[in-house]
């Protein structure tokens, strides 16, 4: 599929935030600090022709909109301040960015960096809303399930198997319940978590196991680092180590989870990725 999965995703464009890639370069990606990233940020959003920013959101966090900050429902409106005046989030983080173009045309890699040239059409796409845990501590794993190449891999994400993650997206569905209920909207009731009392903490752990689910962002299974670390899969100009002549380029080279969506970092590795090419190319 060309565009791949951000032909199917949310459509949320967020930057990951500095301290993300402090964590990085402390999991040794060398030259992968914010200062080293931020331009490759610029230089994708200039391609995905960014539209209507936030003002609040693009000069407080250092993240631009790709589109359509302002234009929400009057549900959306309330959810928001709502939880802006209980203290939930910071009013710099309002509203969501999104690929979608003014027309509610979906952006991807595709259509905005390939399509221009091929001349296809592109697909309407709405936008959601969705809360997540974006810094999780339960890790999975993929294996080789035997020496045959054929056969399927072991994939085991392991969710909610660290005791704070499950702490931490009860409290999540918990304070968004009330929030639901100081705006009119009623929450949704779950048959096998009946038993217990409704404001107890093993109602609201009832619910996180039985609601949830993953969001598709997992990452790392390639791990940029160190040549010298046996966790490195990549080293910082994503050449795999001990491989001549194959890079990976995409959200399985990161060191770690990321607070945001990874759309936008993905791309933004894309487009480091080229200027190691050519550098590689030119000497």
């Amino acid at each position: 599929m060309l565009g791949g999965s951000s032909c199917i995703n949310g459509a949320i464009y967020i930057r990951a935030f500095q301290k993300d890639f402090e964590t990085w370069v402390q999991s040794g990606a060398k030259n992968w600090d914010w200062k080293s990233v931020s331009p490759y940020y610029t230089r994708v959003e200039t391609v995905m022709k960014p539209t209507k920013c936030c003002d609040c959101f693009h000069q407080k966090l250092n993240a631009t909109a790709v589109n359509h900050c302002s234009e929400n429902s009057q549900v959306f409106n309330s959810f928001v301040s709502e939880i802006i005046a209980k203290g939930g989030i910071d009013s710099t983080a309002s509203y969501i960015p999104y690929t979608i173009d003014a027309n509610g045309i979906r952006m991807t890699p595709f259509t905005n960096y390939l399509k221009p040239v091929m001349g296809i059409r592109n697909n309407l796409m709405k936008y959601v809303l969705v809360t997540f845990l974006s810094r999780p501590e339960s890790v999975g794993f993929v294996r080789l399930r035997s020496i045959d190449p054929n056969e399927a891999p072991i994939i085991e994400a392991n969710y909610l198997s660290a005791a704070n993650d499950v702490k931490v997206i009860s409290d999540g569905i918990k304070k968004v319940s009330q929030v639901l209920k100081s705006v009119g909207l009623t929450e949704r009731q779950v048959m096998n978590c009946g038993e217990f009392n409704q404001e107890s903490d093993e109602h609201w752990k009832c619910k996180a196991k039985m609601l949830g689910s993953g969001y598709f962002h997992a990452v790392g299974t390639c791990k940029m680092g160190s040549i010298n670390s046996p966790e490195s899969v990549v080293d910082e100009k994503l050449n795999v180590i001990g491989v001549k002549g194959l890079r990976v380029a995409d959200a399985s080279i990161f060191p770690t989870q990321i607070i945001a969506n990874p759309q936008a970092t993905v791309m933004m590795v894309a487009e480091r990725v080229v200027d190691f090419i050519k550098e590689n190319d030119y000497s």
